[in-house]
């Protein structure tokens, strides 16, 4: 994984790993993650929730997408921290049902999506 930049890497059920990079999506991923964040009132409409570019925010976007009950992910980089940070975040983004594992270079934490209806 490359080190400039925070990166993770997955395998999807089939087999096939993913890598995933930190960063605005070019297909406007980032974009969709952040109108559901505002939907449930996580964010305010006229900004960006930084964390809609994170690695494991993605990856939990994708699995909620997907209908994915469960991911492990290895990133290069720890958890970011705060009030908006990836671990307060992930449940919001998983769907119910659905457990994203992470591994950062410190530990290893398990999220699990709560029912947001």
């Amino acid at each position: 994984m490359p080190k400039y930049q925070t990166s993770g890497v997955y395998r999807t059920s089939d087999g096939r790993t993913n890598l995933v990079q930190s960063g605005r999506e070019p297909d406007g991923e980032h974009d969709r993650i952040n109108d559901h964040l505002v939907q449930l009132g996580i964010g305010r409409p006229s900004a960006s929730v930084e964390a809609s570019n994170h690695v494991e925010i993605k990856v939990g976007w994708r699995m909620r997408q997907g209908g994915v009950d469960r991911v492990e992910l290895v990133v290069n980089n720890e958890l970011c921290n705060g009030a908006l940070s990836c671990s307060r975040l992930l449940p919001y983004v998983l769907g119910p049902g659905q457990t994203l594992v992470v591994h950062d270079p410190v530990r290893s934490r398990e999220f699990r999506g709560k029912d947001v209806r």
